[in-house]
Order: structure tokens, then sequence, then C-alpha cells
């Protein structure tokens, strides 16, 4: 837009022109470089310090690891140099800024010429100043409290490494500058409760700490009669998850489940490698019945609803980011898998960091933290089945510990009021196929 300046003379044209090539370009060049070096330093300590097995990869930067000299070493020799090619290009981008201010109006332009694109760069400049200064943050030695930082790779891509800083507890903060602000705030969903209470709600978001008086809740029952339009099915002859037969065990089952419904189902893993599992292990076969297989990954979300809403001899095998937010109502779905109750990695780090901060206020991290947080992952999951009246399905639940341990009834008290089959594996896959057989009946 500058050559589009006929206000400017050759000689300021050629000055912002030199700014550009001579000084704002390479310095983008460099930075990126010691960016690339930075990053890629810190991937192979992460890889090498970190004894997780999948495809993400997180190492949690508490005290002790940011003492670790390898990291300080990394920090003072890679990443503070980075930060400073960064902060160099922010003062070229901002001095180029004031250099484009300059470019005045004319008659026939009462506004400058170049308004657009300084404030775009000037966009571009306060993300790099903010980037460079959570990346000097990032393997700092000082911890801020109330914080928790980690190092996330993903094993299958080279490309993506991710400092990650996160605050430990938001409560606090919302109940001082949020909720004292404003005179009202509405929140809504359709799995805020847990056991029909909002007791673990109001604690993560502080709402505990706001006058009871300026709260009003209510939890409204389901539109749809699970009754007569669902059945809850749990096999309880399985492996316990944690047992090495777990994994063959229920993919057998996913198979003849599958063969019952025709596909038309959402098989929802609580991992990658438990999905890649099943599907390489079930795809051929399930090509060979009529079914087709859909995997997560092998297109866009979008793509594959819209291929799995095409085809109603379809299965989806899917993970976290299906769990919610997804829509599929009719023929095309009527079964809905979870293999495995949703709980978290316990190795995740904001998850560590959370449960030592309850722990050592004499709570209960499991009960308070993860058990909550999974039942209303769970209710999400349980969720994507009836999403019209005239739905009708069945949700298969290969966890036995929903019903063996003493946590498992919380997640089905946190149900809508369902038909539960509960038992040996044959069973539940004769409740099924009657299931089935009496809602094609009633259809003719």
């Amino acid at each position: 837009m500058v050559k589009d300046c006929p206000q400017l003379s050759v000689r300021e044209f050629e000055a912002i022109q030199k700014l550009i090539d001579e000084r704002l370009l390479p310095a983008l060049n460099t930075a990126r470089e010691a960016l690339t070096g930075a990053f890629a330093t810190l991937r192979g300590l992460t890889a090498d310090q970190c004894s997780q097995i999948g495809r993400d990869v997180k190492w949690r930067l508490t005290e002790a690891v940011l003492a670790d000299p390898e990291l300080r070493e990394a920090h003072q020799r890679q990443v503070l140099p980075a930060v400073e090619e960064l902060r160099q290009l922010v003062r070229y981008c901002t001095f180029l800024c004031e250099r484009l201010k300059e470019i005045a109006p004319t008659p026939k332009q009462p506004e400058s010429p170049v308004a657009t694109e300084v404030l775009q760069l000037r966009a571009y400049t306060k993300r790099i100043e903010r980037m460079a200064n959570v990346l000097a943050e990032g393997t700092s030695e000082t911890l801020h409290e109330n914080t928790v930082r980690w190092i996330e790779i993903d094993a299958k891509n080279e490309n993506i490494v991710r400092i990650v800083r996160c605050p430990l507890e938001v409560g606090k903060p919302l109940a001082e500058w949020v909720y004292e602000n404003l005179q009202s705030v509405v929140m809504t969903s359709a799995t805020l409760t847990v056991q029909r209470r909002f007791t673990y709600l109001f604690k993560r978001l502080g709402l505990d700490l706001v006058d009871a008086k300026r709260i009003e809740s209510l939890s409204l029952d389901s539109p749809f009669d699970f009754t007569k339009q669902a059945l809850l099915g749990i096999p309880n002859d399985l492996s316990d998850p944690n047992e090495k037969g777990f994994l063959e065990q229920s993919e057998d089952c996913i198979r003849q489940i599958l063969r019952i419904t025709r596909g038309r189902a959402f098989v929802l893993f609580t991992s990658f490698f438990a999905l890649d599992h099943a599907c390489r292990r079930l795809q051929d076969e399930l090509r060979g019945a009529g079914i087709t297989p859909l995997r997560q990954g092998s297109a866009t979300r979008t793509q594959l609803l819209d291929h799995f809403r095409s085809d109603t001899a379809s299965v989806l095998f899917a993970t976290d980011s299906f769990w919610e937010g997804v829509d599929v109502a009719g023929e095309s779905l009527q079964c809905v898998i979870l293999p495995k109750l949703p709980f978290r990695v316990p190795t995740e780090p904001i998850l560590q960091a959370r449960a030592e901060v309850i722990e050592a206020a004499g709570g209960n991290a499991f009960m308070e933290y993860a058990v909550p947080q999974a039942v209303i992952k769970f209710r999400q999951g349980f969720g994507r089945l009836i999403r019209r009246r005239s739905d009708r399905g069945v949700i298969v639940v290969l966890d036995r510990r929903v019903i063996t341990k003493y946590y498992g009834r919380v997640f089905v008290e946190s149900l809508p009021e369902v038909r539960i089959i509960k038992g040996p594996q044959r069973g539940v896959l004769l409740a099924l196929k009657e299931f089935f057989g009496k809602h094609n009946e009633d259809q003719t």
C-alpha cells in the first residue's frame, strides 16, 4: 500500500522500504530461527525427561524441575536469546508503525491510506510482545503463586511444542473481579450438576464465595422420556479397565454390539491409543459386515459428521472433542458405546497440581475433583444419544467400575431416570437385541 501513496517522496518511500528489507525482514527470519531452535531443545528435553507414553506428552514444570541444570542451560542459552530476538522484532515493528503513521492523508483520501495496515501491524506487534513475555516466563525459575506450567509435545508431530501456563484456581478471581462488578450473570448448561447438585460447580467457579442471597439456581429435568426412549447397558463380566485383558475384551464386545445395531453408533474413547487400536482391529470385519468405520483424525470434524449422518450403516470411533457439542438426531445415531469412564489422565499437570492443593487443605482430591469432572464428561457422552423426542437408542458402558466401585453410584445418580440392564455380557447383548427388535417392529 505504501507504493500507492503519491504524497510520499521518493526518499521517504525508499527509507520505509529500507527499514522493511534491511531491518524488519532479517529480524523476522532471525527470530523464527531462534524460536525453532529453542522449541526443538525444549521438545527434546521433554521427551527425555518425561516418561509418559501416548500421543500427548506433558512435562509439568514444578519448582524442582525448573531448577534442573539442563533446563536452566536451555533457558539461558536458547530461550532468552529467542525472547530477545522477538523483542528486537517488536522494536522494528513499532518503528515501522510510527513511520507509516506519518503518511498524511490527501484531499481525496481523508483517512490515511495505510490506516488498515497500521492497525494490523500494531495487533501483530502486540501478539509478538505477549509471546516474548510468556516465553520468558515459561521456563523461568520463578513459579508464580496459583499457577501451574508445563511443556506439551505431540509424539506424532514434531512441529507441535507448547509452553502452557494455567491458573490453579479461578474461583477467587472470578468472585472478586467479575461477580462483584456485574449486576447479574446467567450460566446455563445441560451438564452443570453432579448428583443433581451444584456443589462442584459453585466451588470451581467461586460462586461459594458470593453472598448466597445473590444466587438463584434451578435444575430442570430433561424434556425427554429416557425410560421409554433409551436403555443403559452395563456388562459386569469384562476385566477392570486397569487390567491387561480389558482392551481386547472391550473390542470384542464393541464388535458384537455393532452387529446388533448395524452401525449407527458412536464409540467414544478416552485416549487416541485405545481409539487407534480398536479401529485397526475392527475396521476390516466391520466393512465385511456392511458397516462403514469412520475414525477421528481421518477427516475434519464436519466431514466426519456429514458422512455419519448420510450413511446410516456407519460407526464413528472418536475421542475427547466428540463427547460434547455434537448433535446427530434420528436414525443415524442409535447407540453410544463408552468403553471407559472418562477420568482424566492422573499425570496431567493441571490435575496433579489441583489435586495437591485439595489434599494439602485436608480434602479428598479424587472425590472432590477427579470424580465430578469425570461425571460431567460422562453426562456429556450420554447426552449424545437422545436429541429429539422421537429418538430411541442404547448407551453401553463397558467399564464395570460404574457398578462395582463405591464412586460408581455418583455417575449413575447423575443421569436422568433410565432403564438399566446390568449383568453378564450375554444378557446385556440379549437386551439390546430385544430393544432394537421392538424398535423395528414399532417402525413397521
